[in-house]
């Protein structure tokens, strides 16, 4: 005979528990699931606050200076391949929404890096070729 569902015959005609009745699986999952999406909105966060002070910081000194470009370049280019793994790997709306923190934080830090590099234009300091004095000729 059949055991009730969730349960299983032992061999010695005991019936036993199994772990899903003990500790419900699903709610478990899903806790776990919606902790770790918690956890990505916390990352979007703070990654997309990580650049507004070095933003307000330049607007104020009305420079970039002792900023290394190369250090957002690489992280506009490290954001548009994430950006573009997550979308290659699935186009469906319900797996997108699941990767909704991630893609607005690599997306909009992109925006943010976008204003960085545009300080960088703004900002920049035209060369001046300063030609050397002449020495004074009456010497």
């Amino acid at each position: 005979d059949l055991a009730p569902a969730g349960r299983q015959h032992s061999p010695f005609g005991r019936v036993l528990l199994q772990a899903e009745d003990i500790c419900n699986k699903p709610i478990a999952e899903a806790w776990i699931e919606n902790f770790g999406y918690a956890i990505g909105w916390a990352s979007c966060v703070f990654y997309l606050c990580s650049r507004c002070p070095q933003i307000y910081k330049n607007f104020q000194r009305k420079s970039t200076d002792g900023l290394a470009i190369g250090l957002f370049i690489s992280a506009v280019l490290g954001n548009l391949t994430y950006s573009a793994s997550i979308f290659i790997r699935s186009m469906d709306p319900a797996v997108l929404m699941g990767q909704l923190p991630w893609i607005v934080g690599a997306v909009g830090t992109l925006a943010l890096d976008a204003t960085v590099f545009a300080q960088f234009k703004i900002y920049k300091v035209e060369e001046v070729d300063y030609e050397p004095i002449a020495s004074d000729p009456e010497k």
